[in-house]
């Protein structure tokens, strides 16, 4: 399973010229152990989510970075998470 992230393409010697997608390049640099996933430049008209960035794993879509963190601790049940280590007030911290 290669799991595929959909974001807006490069600009300014960065992966892509949207915050959320370079969000999602980051954390999945970040979580996602090398192999398990690449990077597609592409556009919300190229996926049914019709937004970026995109997620996808087979046929199912994920769009969105909060729906994408969420979908990748699922399907990993939880080992891909930054958050994992922290106690449930920390990461109520955190979402604050």
């Amino acid at each position: 399973m290669v799991l595929e992230l959909h974001i807006w393409g490069p600009a300014f010697s960065l992966p892509s010229i949207d915050a959320h997608c370079l969000a999602a390049v980051a954390f999945f640099s970040q979580v996602v152990p090398r192999g398990q996933w690449k990077l597609v430049a592409s556009s919300p008209s190229l996926n049914p989510t019709s937004e970026l960035p995109a997620l996808r794993n087979d046929n199912v879509w994920i769009g969105g970075f909060a729906n994408i963190v969420d979908y990748v601790r699922q399907l990993s049940e939880g080992s891909w998470a930054m958050d994992g280590d922290l106690t449930g007030r920390e990461r109520a911290d955190l979402i604050a």
